[in-house]
């Protein structure tokens, strides 16, 4: 298993997929027009290669070649052996759906040895990132560095946008307005296709009113629409501020999402347990210095009746996102971004 680094477009073409326990040359061409864009994916992994790596291109501009490198700000890229994981099966599969990395078991006996789930039921809740084709609105309370160099390549499709989240959640940003979660379901063991109905709700706590008010940033992909991640959606909640005071949600703060939605776990196969997978988006109303924090609730009852609760969080806190003022949008953020490149065919 390797890395794969999913802030880049899907737009772009891939160029190639390399290990580097058995390294080899690629050879393609690339043609440009005179202020034209072209990009391509690079997959790197290893199973026992702690490397250092970079991409060296050979060009040709107006008869002259020269060679260009491709690395990490003047230092090479580097990669490492996998190594285990401490998460359950259904942590695992909700890697393809955007999740972020798991914590990793380090050594022998180490931090986590031992604590992984092999069998039976799991369940795993995950904020998903916008993708290449959805709005991109969050809100920090200080500034995030390092932004200039990703929005600087606005004419790069489907990139710009997921780079620039990625980069404001990791400055402990919010995500604002809209977000979807996915909730994941894993058996590691049915002995023959089984099925359960669950219940989940979001137990929302009060709103939570800021000292200042945050700084809006808002992303727009080349290609974007208006259906962000509502394709994939099964139900959405609206969670908003009382009109009277700061008492709490206008909802009782425990909002249905599914009731009695049917999971069906088919038969585990060499690629992994048996899963499933429930989408739901989560839009925020309310002042603009107002957020709300939540935890995804679930309550899985299997055939014979029995029932099992589980409280799904963002790695031990709660979920988090901004309110979003009554009529307001990303458009009138502070900082605006827009792709606009075009897609490579």
């Amino acid at each position: 298993m390797g890395a794969v680094d999913r802030t880049v477009g899907y737009s772009l073409d891939e160029w190639g997929e390399f290990s580097l326990d058995a390294p080899q040359d690629v050879r393609l061409s690339r043609y440009v027009r005179p202020g034209g864009t072209t990009g391509g994916i690079v997959d790197v992994r290893t199973l026992g290669c702690s490397c250092e790596w970079w991409i060296q291109l050979e060009v040709l501009e107006g008869g002259t070649a020269r060679t260009v490198r491709i690395d990490d700000s003047g230092r090479p890229f580097t990669i490492a052996p996998p190594m285990a994981r401490i998460g359950t099966p259904a942590d695992d599969d909700a890697q393809r759906y955007g999740a972020p990395d798991l914590a990793l078991a380090r050594g022998d006996g180490g931090a986590g040895a031992g604590t992984r789930a092999t069998n039976g039921l799991s369940v795993s809740g995950t904020r998903l990132s916008s993708g290449s084709h959805q709005e991109m609105w969050a809100v920090t309370n200080r500034k995030v560095r390092g932004l200039a160099r990703i929005t600087a390549d606005l004419d790069v499709p489907g990139a710009v946008c997921e780079r620039l989240e990625r980069s404001l959640m990791a400055a402990d940003a919010r995500p604002a307005a809209h977000a979807t979660y996915a909730v994941v379901f894993a058996d590691k063991s049915p002995d023959r296709d089984a099925e359960t109905v669950t219940d989940i709700s979001l137990h929302v706590e009060r709103p939570r009113r800021l000292d200042t008010e945050p700084t809006d940033y808002g992303c727009y992909p080349d290609d974007w629409n208006l259906q962000m991640n509502t394709s994939r959606e099964g139900a959405t909640v609206l969670i908003d501020r009382a009109p009277q005071g700061d008492s709490g949600p206008s909802a009782s703060s425990d909002l249905p999402v599914f009731t009695g939605e049917s999971v069906t776990y088919y038969q585990e196969s060499a690629r992994g347990p048996a899963t499933d997978a429930l989408f739901f988006g989560v839009s925020a109303t309310g002042p603009a210095d107002v957020e709300y924090r939540f935890t995804i609730e679930v309550t899985l009852k299997s055939r014979s009746g029995k029932a099992t609760h589980y409280t799904l969080d963002d790695a031990g806190r709660p979920f988090v996102i901004a309110a979003r003022p009554a009529g307001d949008f990303p458009g009138r953020g502070q900082h605006l971004y827009r792709e606009v490149g075009k897609k490579v065919s």
